[in-house]
């Protein structure tokens, strides 16, 4: 009997969290996985959201990628690279004889092309799209030159550290210039890229279905289909790990766990999440510009109830704004704000505000890390 799987992608919050996911063992030649919702687009960088990303990811590649599981930085469409004393250019060698799904070939141009669009308002292919990213992640970037037909170098314009890590963004994944140029805006429907798996269909709706990309540089994918299927509602997506209708979901109900891991035939996955719940304050407004109510406001939450009855155990409290995946980034010896209700009512008095204060408070309802909003 096949065993599904479950990604329950923990959380962090004001704390950190557990990732959960449900898998189950696909079947000899597809893995069918359940989304939380429908893919936006398929032009990388234009994706703001996580399924389209979690679908795009299989068809395109950048520059440089993260080891499977960590943030550390590996050779991707570059095979290596070379940075300049002044760390202000950037040398990438590409892999040879890497071809797009169109059977047009990744080179140094097709690497400019790609950036000079997001880069160059006035290009002839800027109006295809909207960039969010761009600003954050090429605002530093003084140039891109083609050396030769298989090194492409960046310039900068200042240092900047995490720049090898940027590159490994879905936004700056390396597409198909002859899949824009014929497509032009509706390249959101055509993704052509280099990766593993290539676009079959999309049934907007229904499905996405990725067929293996047999000519890809790194060796063909085991299986022949990747099918993403979005369904809204997560009990319904559960509903349809333990018949096998699917073979994997994420981000599952902390609520769902306890009877998912009793099932013989679901297996829950689970690992520390990059996710962190937090509440950001807007120092604009009259009360909370006081440093004394945004301390009684930390005073005020109870996390581990948080994590008990909400979470159900599957999120730590949280010390800094990154989670413990980060590694050395992470600090788990900053002294955190206890629940003291007292202290709070004491520090909201002293600051003019023993009856409280109106504020809006917006909860985000969807994306990363918050599976389990309360409104």
């Amino acid at each position: 009997m096949s065993r599904r799987h479950v990604w329950g992608i923990g959380l962090v919050l004001l704390a950190v969290a557990v990732a959960s996911v449900a898998v189950a063992a696909p079947p000899k030649d597809a893995m069918v996985v359940g989304l939380l919702a429908e893919p936006v687009t398929m032009d990388p960088p234009q994706i703001t959201d996580l399924n389209s990303t979690r679908v795009i990811k299989r068809m395109f590649e950048g520059l440089t990628a993260q080891e499977l599981g960590t943030y550390k930085i590996v050779p991707g469409l570059a095979q290596s690279w070379d940075i300049s004393k002044d760390g202000l250019t950037y040398t990438f060698h590409l892999r040879p004889n890497v071809k797009f799904h169109d059977g047009t070939p990744l080179t140094a141009e097709a690497v400019k092309f790609c950036f000079d669009r997001q880069m160059n308002d006035q290009g002839p292919f800027y109006a295809t799209g909207t960039y969010p990213y761009v600003k954050g992640f090429l605002g530093n970037v003084a140039g891109v030159e083609v050396v030769n037909p298989s090194t492409v170098q960046i310039r900068l314009k200042s240092p900047l550290t995490p720049f090898l890590q940027y590159l490994a963004h879905h936004s700056l994944y390396i597409y198909s210039p002859e899949a824009l140029k014929k497509w032009g805006k509706d390249v959101v429907k055509h993704p052509v890229g280099t990766g593993p798996f290539k676009l079959e269909t999309w049934e907007p709706g229904v499905r996405v279905v990725l067929t293996r990309n047999d000519q890809y540089w790194g060796g063909a994918p085991k299986i022949r289909q990747a099918i993403y299927v979005p369904i809204i509602e997560a009990q319904a997506r559960l509903s349809a790990i333990k018949t096998g209708e699917i073979d994997m979901t994420m981000d599952v109900p902390p609520d769902s766990l306890q009877d998912l891991r009793k099932d013989p035939d679901v297996v829950v996955a689970e690992a520390n999440s990059s996710a962190v719940w937090y509440v950001a304050l807007n120092t604009r407004h009259p009360a909370l510009k006081d440093k004394r109510v945004r301390q009684a406001l930390n005073y005020a939450v109870q996390k581990d109830a948080i994590i008990r009855d909400i979470l159900k155990g599957t999120a730590i409290v949280a010390t800094t704004p990154l989670s413990p995946v980060y590694g050395p980034y992470h600090e788990d010896k900053t002294v955190r704000y206890p629940y003291d209700p007292e202290k709070a009512k004491a520090l909201l008095k002293e600051a003019g505000y023993a009856s409280g204060f109106d504020v809006t408070f917006f909860v985000p309802e969807s994306g990363s890390g918050m599976q389990s909003p309360v409104g």
